[in-house]
């Protein structure tokens, strides 16, 4: 193969026309496509005296349109550009999708005349970003399952273990009463099917009181408040949940094949809340007050929310209470428990 001479001349136009990328020239003021390369146009499906034809904004979609009437007035005033990325229509009414760069071209006084501008093709590029996106989404959404919000935005900085201890929170535990035996009786089919309603009806009154559902065990449901995110109204708010709780289980009772009775514990107290594990990782709390509350649940009383003397203490000038008595607490003794009946009237 022979070498090319030095002073064999270089085809600019060549260069310009079958440039990778799309360029075209755009008047100032007036939008009018002065010139535009072969590559525009095999990518666009145009020809030449088509497009020499059109005004600039008739090469956008129209959902683009306000964004070139910016840049236009923009190129026009001062030579700059506010928007760099937009769809372009193809001849067949279908859309490429591009990123836009120029160099303005000014007379002897300093006016600008018309733009040198270039498109070049990220349509591709755009694909895999979105397809990242939903991927980066779907995987949040199912970190969002697994654990709280604020949880998830400190793993995604940093991806030290996870300790806290939060002085003051309140937790609930929930049983469906006789599960066991409820399970004998119902198909699994029905008995999940049931077990889906409630807990996806108590999944609603947990997000619209903006707490943590800690977890499910089977039938028993926990929920904590004032951790992760600290807040001064920790108990009062899982109460008005515990009453409510009560009251959905009755509306739902009309719908269930067999009705279920529910037994509620609470307790307030300092926990010590973490992630733990690799695989299967959960976001868990510890502590007295924690197991304090399984315990007013598990020795509470059916269709009754048991409260323990810590969430009593809060709780006492809101809601009305009756008093059970001394309950026997594994590994704490006796415990004083109180029955939340419900909110005083001026509460």
């Amino acid at each position: 193969m022979s070498q090319q001479n030095d002073d064999t001349p270089i085809d600019f136009w060549e260069i310009y026309d079958h440039a990778p990328d799309m360029h075209l020239s755009v008047e100032a003021g007036t939008g009018r496509i002065l010139e535009c390369n072969q590559t525009l146009l095999d990518n666009l499906g145009y020809d030449k005296p088509e497009v020499l034809s059109k005004h600039v904004f008739d090469m956008y979609h129209p959902d683009e349109l306000e964004k070139v009437r910016e840049n236009l007035q923009s190129f026009s005033r001062d030579g700059k550009l506010k928007h760099t990325e937009f769809r372009v229509l193809k001849s067949d009414g279908s859309t490429l999708e591009v990123s836009l760069k120029f160099s303005a071209v000014a007379d002897e006084t300093g006016k600008i005349l018309y733009s040198n501008a270039v498109w070049r093709d990220v349509s591709e590029i755009k694909t895999m970003q979105r397809a990242l996106e939903a991927e980066k989404r779907r995987t949040e959404d199912v970190l969002l399952n697994v654990l709280p919000r604020s949880i998830v935005e400190r793993l995604k900085s940093s991806p030290a273990v996870i300790a806290d201890d939060a002085k003051n929170a309140t937790i609930l535990f929930c049983d469906i009463a006789g599960f066991t035996q409820l399970s004998r009786q119902l198909s699994p089919e029905k008995l999940i099917s049931s077990l889906n309603i409630v807990f996806s009806e108590f999944d609603h009154l947990v997000g619209f009181y903006e707490l943590e559902k800690i977890k499910t065990i089977g039938d028993a449901y926990m929920i904590a408040s004032g951790v992760p995110v600290a807040r001064d109204d920790h108990a009062e708010v899982v109460a008005d949940l515990a009453l409510e709780m009560m009251q959905c289980v009755a509306r739902l009772n009309d719908i269930l094949d067999t009705p279920i009775e529910i037994r509620i514990g609470i307790e307030s107290g300092p926990v010590v809340a973490g992630v733990i594990g690799k695989k299967k990782f959960a976001y868990d709390l510890w502590g007295e007050s924690v197991n304090t509350a399984a315990r007013m649940e598990s020795h509470g009383v059916i269709g009754e929310i048991q409260v323990g003397p810590n969430a009593y203490d809060l709780l006492k000038d809101l809601f009305e209470f009756e008093r059970r008595g001394e309950i026997e607490v594994k590994g704490i003794g006796q415990l004083a428990a109180y029955l939340l009946k419900r909110k005083m009237a001026d509460s």
